[in-house]
């Protein structure tokens, strides 16, 4: 077993989508989009392609094959089997097109992980963004304030093996690390109080506990995101956000935007995304949104999207309404990292003794605040 967790732990480092997917230069696009804001009609500036880089895409094939041969020579049982199979069939389908840069191929990716809207999921969203706004809250809390308050929700837990560091050297207010059981706080970074909350509840109330609980399976195989497993790992921690009642408008609108710029960016290019969510938004969260919206593309200014933005927003409504109908399954969510729809797998392994629901009184998302 040791020889199969260090080959897939290998292959999950040099397998990096993400870093595949993020054109070069980012700072610079988002800059010249803002820019083409300040020149109200103009739509001139942007650069008219992206360009990419792929850090160890040529190490992928060997990692494979020794995943292969561990997987081969391993003793597991069928739905462990299925989950590191699935886990190879991403790697080479990611892999052998991470140059494909086509509008076509990006859009028929992304949908093909993390599923597509609907009508109905725009409809939603737009519903959301016609409330009115209000003020919010003044960003009173600081980024130590903000880790002490981490810090003692994962002690509540009882999670050890987890640092919470405050770091001067960061693009995002936060991030959590799950392969180095590391969260990560922005120096600089400024919170209003119901931002705090929601953030315990989303990072530490589901996504920490959720890995934490993974990790601790007798089946090592929990841990590791198959399938579509982003819409329900990030739809999980925004249903259970609304749950604990810490989410707040401006994060609200945030997830039905990213919906709108998908169906935007669907049938369109990027400035018109850039324009339509600055109807909603800040100008600049709508161009950073308008540029993850068409990460991956060649060129930016032609139809196509990558989708998966939309997976806080149709996701929670897909958990949301999976729990009303089996409330039962909120325990087996926090057995492993995979996707809602193949809750019938983690059942079997729980009557073969390889995973185990989380315990109730740990169900509860406000055991974090």
């Amino acid at each position: 077993m040791t020889d199969l967790l260090t080959a897939f732990e290998h292959l999950g480092k040099v397998v990096r989508p993400t870093a595949w997917g993020n054109p070069v230069d980012l700072p610079t696009i988002r800059a010249e989009l803002r820019a083409r804001a300040d020149r109200p009609g103009t739509t001139n500036g942007p650069r008219a392609t992206w360009t990419y880089e792929y850090p160890d895409l040529d190490k992928v094939p060997d990692a494979i094959t020794a995943c292969e041969a561990a997987l081969k020579a391993a003793d597991l049982h069928e739905q462990e089997v299925w989950a590191l199979q699935t886990v190879l069939e991403e790697a080479r389908d990611v892999s052998s097109e991470a140059k494909n840069h086509t509008a076509e191929h990006v859009t028929g990716h992304t949908t093909k992980v993390h599923g597509n809207i609907t009508p109905d999921d725009v409809a939603a969203a737009q519903e959301v963004l016609q409330r009115p706004t209000d003020p919010g809250q003044e960003k009173t809390v600081d980024a130590e304030s903000v880790a002490e308050a981490m810090r003692t929700c994962v002690q509540r837990l009882e999670i050890e093996g987890w640092e919470v560091v405050v770091d001067p050297d960061m693009a995002a207010d936060m991030s959590v690390l799950g392969g180095k059981h590391r969260l990560k706080v922005r120096a600089d970074a400024t919170f209003a109080p119901c931002a705090v909350q929601q953030l315990l509840v989303h990072e530490i109330g589901t996504h920490v506990l959720r890995r934490h609980r993974a990790e601790g399976q007798r089946t090592p195989v929990a841990r590791y995101a198959v399938g579509s497993a982003m819409r329900t790992e990030e739809g999980f921690a925004v249903c259970r956000e609304n749950r604990a009642g810490v989410n707040f408008n401006a994060r609200d609108r945030v997830y039905a935007a990213r919906v709108l710029a998908v169906d935007i960016a669907l049938r369109t290019g990027i400035v018109d995304v850039v324009d339509a969510l600055a109807e909603h938004l800040d100008i600049d969260t709508a161009v950073s949104m308008a540029v993850r919206v068409k990460r991956g593309l060649e060129n930016p200014h032609e139809p196509g999207a990558n989708v998966k933005d939309h997976v806080y927003f149709t996701g929670s409504r897909m958990v949301e309404e999976h729990l009303k109908a089996h409330p039962d399954d909120l325990g087996l969510l926090f057995a492993t990292k995979w996707p809602l729809e193949e809750l019938p797998r983690v059942k079997a392994l729980v009557n073969a003794g390889l995973v185990a629901p989380i315990p109730p009184e740990l169900t509860d998302p406000g055991i974090v605040l």
